[in-house]
């Protein structure tokens, strides 16, 4: 039996650029704005956005599902994008 090709859901600032099909800054941009969703608050210096997340706000964005926060649908999610985002830039104190 054949294996279905396995989609990772979190992606690098680079890739969920590109995956909603802009550049690095103005997807940063769009962030910080909350109109896209912030990364995954994930221990450590690595960003990663979440797949499902972006296509909710896609969705938001070109009408298909109600205005609301980008990933309002999920239990527990952040309703902040923006300020999530800002704490996401934050200098991490160093571990020793």
């Amino acid at each position: 039996m054949a294996q279905l090709p396995l989609q990772k859901r979190g992606l690098s600032i680079e890739e969920a650029a590109g995956y909603v099909g802009l550049s690095v800054a103005l997807f940063e941009k769009q962030v910080k704005a909350g109109i896209l969703p912030a990364r995954w608050p994930l221990e450590g210096t690595r960003m990663l956005f979440d797949r499902v997340a972006l296509d909710k706000a896609l969705d938001r964005l070109s009408g298909l599902k109600p205005a609301g926060p980008p990933d309002d649908s999920t239990p527990g999610a952040p309703k902040d994008w923006s300020a999530l985002f800002e704490a996401s830039l934050a200098p991490r104190k160093k571990r020793s």
